[in-house]
């Protein structure tokens, strides 16, 4: 069976798991899960989501088709980081470069409920923009904030198996924020996810709890499809859903995700 992380292709042996995952449950670097905290092992993630998390993403469902389970949010790696600081300076949308020279599906949406805004895109849009980045014409305006997935996946290495971290789109935030529900930008019906997954991090000593600054604003994947300027994010402390500016440096924060 083959696995991959950001399209690299590689073999890798999968553990079978005995069990349905359930939302709320323990991740664990084996990539295993229980509902009940198992001390001998150590916990990477919670799960938020089960459910083929490749339904919409065709990039993800190429590279991982082992990954039908659903998708679990990292303990850990808050660090406040601009979208793209010089997005001004490249003067247009990621996604255009994106359209022109791969194959990857779009990253931008509008605020439609047809359009990507209400699609789990975060790996497709995770890999379409390490190509970005990876490009030298374009070494001058990266996307700091998928630059900082690479940095997690270092030091935070996913179990074999799993899509391994990547950047959530918007409507993955959604369903860690709320739950499964059609998307659109505004406030949301609740907070039931986050606050599940608060709760279940506490009970971790080296967890860090998401929105711990009052703000709780997070940038996604996904970018504002008519705003060279914008990307979409979340704040869970709001419970909504919104446009971010891709330099702000000091409000916007990251948490990322893996598919299992």
């Amino acid at each position: 069976m083959t696995a991959s992380a950001g399209g690299v292709h590689g073999s890798s042996t999968i553990t079978v798991i005995a069990g349905k995952p359930e939302v709320g449950d323990y991740f664990y670097s084996d990539g295993t899960w229980s509902s009940d905290l198992d001390a001998d092992k150590k916990v990477i993630g919670i799960v938020f989501y089960t459910g083929n998390p490749a339904k919409d993403d065709q990039t993800l469902q190429s590279d991982h088709p082992e990954c039908t389970h659903g998708l679990a949010v990292a303990i850990s790696g808050d660090e406040y980081v601009p979208w793209q600081s010089a997005y001004s300076q490249y003067g247009r949308n990621v996604d255009e470069w994106i359209n022109a020279n791969t194959e990857f599906a779009s990253i931008a949406t509008s605020s439609n409920s047809d359009d990507n805004i209400n699609k789990m895109l975060g790996y497709n849009n995770t890999c379409a923009i390490e190509a970005f980045n990876a490009d030298p014409a374009n070494s001058l305006w990266p996307v700091e904030a998928v630059q900082a997935v690479l940095q997690y996946r270092e030091t935070n290495p996913a179990p074999a198996g799993t899509s391994d971290w990547y950047l959530p789109s918007i409507k993955e935030y959604i369903i860690m924020c709320y739950k499964e529900t059609d998307a659109y930008a505004g406030t949301l019906p609740g907070s039931d996810n986050y606050d599940m997954l608060n709760a279940k991090l506490e009970t971790l000593p080296d967890a860090q709890l998401i929105g711990t600054d009052g703000y709780g604003f997070y940038s996604s994947s996904t970018e504002e499809a008519n705003a060279i300027d914008k990307a979409y994010a979340i704040s869970f402390c709001y419970k909504m859903v919104a446009t971010n500016s891709k330099d702000n440096s000091s409000l916007y924060s990251t948490r990322f995700i893996l598919a299992f």
